[in-house]
């Protein structure tokens, strides 16, 4: 997922840069759902989103994702 010659730069793979993709998408959606559905203030709304971008199930990120779409609290860029 990363690659890197002795000493240079680094650089991520193909998968290296889908991943990181998909982990930045799963922060943004959290982040919103805690800002504008649960009210939590942006500084909180951003550490907690670090944190939970990694741990939330699936399931409850594409559901969580679903209803803020739904309700045009949130819409994906395209490319997303």
């Amino acid at each position: 997922m990363i690659w890197q010659d002795r000493y240079g730069p680094v650089s991520l793979t193909e998968k290296g840069s889908k991943y990181a993709a998909n982990v930045f998408k799963r922060h943004q959606v959290i982040r919103c759902f805690l800002e504008e559905i649960l009210q939590v203030d942006t500084k909180t709304a951003e550490k907690e989103a670090c944190i939970l971008e990694h741990v939330l199930s699936d399931q409850t990120y594409h559901k969580i994702s679903n209803m803020l779409q739904k309700n045009g609290v949130y819409r994906e860029k395209a490319g997303d």
